[in-house]
């Protein structure tokens, strides 16, 4: 849905890194797959690190599906 698109939301808040010219060294560790900071991963790490970001993109929406379910029983109730 367009409300899990949107960037602002009540329970997370991100705030702009600002990164100087002179430190490519942390926007290289901020950008960078965690995997390949150690050389050539084993291809068994790479499928469990594709496998937890979709367990963890999974989590956020049942999450957001929860949250939705609550405010619509709480303002039945309301009513």
């Amino acid at each position: 849905t367009a409300e899990n698109d949107s960037t602002d939301n009540k329970w997370t808040s991100e705030e702009p890194h600002l990164v100087e010219e002179d430190d490519d060294d942390e926007l290289r560790l901020r950008t960078a797959d965690p995997l390949h900071l150690f050389g050539v991963p084993p291809p068994a790490l790479r499928v469990a690190q594709q496998e937890s970001r979709s367990a963890v993109a999974y989590y956020v929406e049942v999450a957001n599906l929860a949250r939705e379910i609550l405010e619509v029983t709480t303002t039945t109730r309301a009513r």
